[in-house]
């Protein structure tokens, strides 16, 4: 089998490693558990734009207009949440 390092599975990969920075956060003790990291924020958006740019080569329109909607909302979050 071969690894086709596609930018939907580099996507995809960083949406695993933002989602694992998440739970590390939620693990440590003595941090507020409702918080939501920016840098997982940021390299799930990353993710994101790659699946979108991905659909968007391959002709597709409905996946990557979903994806463009939850970067959208990743970015308002972003923006609502920096210090």
């Amino acid at each position: 089998m071969e690894l086709l390092l596609t930018m939907f599975n580099v996507g995809l990969a960083l949406l695993v490693i933002g989602w694992a920075i998440q739970l590390v956060h939620l693990t440590k003790k003595g941090k507020n558990k409702n918080e939501i990291q920016q840098s997982f924020m940021m390299v799930y958006g990353l993710g994101i734009i790659l699946i979108v740019l991905d659909g968007l080569l391959a002709g597709q329109l409905i996946a990557p207009a979903l994806n463009l909607a939850v970067l959208i909302l990743v970015l308002a979050i972003i923006m609502k949440t920096r210090k």
